[in-house]
């Protein structure tokens, strides 16, 4: 079924766009926080309600584009 190819789409690559804000290997992000003298963890702790916002506004997409 074709159908659901765009939704599919949209939602691996929203969920690799998260990973690849929050991952560790972002060089912008050790960049940042070596900068800045933040531990990852503390980072992490204060960051984890904007990745589950995150990951609601990908899911709310993708059932929206799969109800249309």
């Amino acid at each position: 079924d074709e159908t659901i190819y765009e939704s599919v789409a949209i939602l691996l690559q929203g969920i690799y766009g998260v990973f690849s804000i929050v991952g560790p290997t972002s060089i912008i992000l050790i960049f940042g926080l070596s900068y800045l003298d933040v531990p990852y963890t503390t980072w992490l702790k204060c960051i984890w309600r904007f990745i589950l916002a995150l990951f609601i506004l990908i899911i709310a997409v993708v059932l929206i584009i799969a109800l249309i």
